[in-house]
């Protein structure tokens, strides 16, 4: 039993170390794919919904972190159908990274926040997320470049999620499925890049 346990419990933790330096590269890699695309972290998006508060920047002040907290939070879930079916951060949206519709997803945020314009808010926050953060740079980068030119965004704040939604459920944080219940159950993308994700984890249908 003993000699068992010394041989399993490495090689767990082999997976794991591997599993979180694969995702460290990863996650640099897309920064310095999109570098004009800001990052959130997974324990700020958490605070965010939770209405905690945030991880101020290095400097910040006590006034700007209060500021910041006073913002609106839009969660946009980048993925398919099929992945955000399985499960998603709850009370995020659905939008295909694909969609070529920006005013479309402006409305959808919006409604989101149950404003009738840009403008109405003081700021908000859009957290966008899909598996590892490729996905959600494309969108957030496209919406920054769609809301530039009008001055009624200029109080909006585009992030991505760092390490996305694999580095959320390793992390163990919730998630609910299309039915809305508790899951730890995600979609891998494929069996490469679901290497970044708990196998046990894995879940390809709803």
């Amino acid at each position: 039993m003993c000699a068992m346990s010394q041989s399993t419990e490495p090689s767990s933790l082999l997976y794991s170390q591997s599993t979180s330096l694969a995702m460290r590269t990863t996650i640099q890699g897309l920064r310095m794919k999109f570098p004009s695309v800001k990052n959130v972290t997974t324990v700020t998006l958490q605070n965010w919904i939770d209405g905690g508060p945030t991880v101020p920047d290095s400097g910040a002040s006590a006034e700007s972190s209060r500021k910041e907290n006073t913002k609106k939070l839009i969660i946009i879930d980048t993925r398919p159908e099929l992945e955000y079916s399985v499960s998603h951060i709850a009370e995020s949206i659905n939008v295909n990274f694909e969609t070529e519709d920006m005013d479309r997803v402006k409305k959808l945020m919006l409604q989101d926040i149950n404003y009738d314009s840009p403008d109405d808010s003081p700021g908000v926050r859009v957290v966008l997320y899909c598996s590892v953060g490729y996905r959600s740079s494309v969108l957030a980068d496209k919406l920054q470049q769609a809301t530039k030119p009008d001055p009624a965004y200029k109080h909006w704040h585009f992030f991505n999620l760092e390490g996305s939604l694999f580095k959320w459920a390793n992390e163990n944080r919730p998630m609910v499925d299309q039915q809305g219940l508790p899951t730890d159950k995600i979609h891998p993308f494929n069996s490469l890049w679901g290497k970044l994700v708990d196998k046990h984890r894995w879940k390809s249908t709803p």
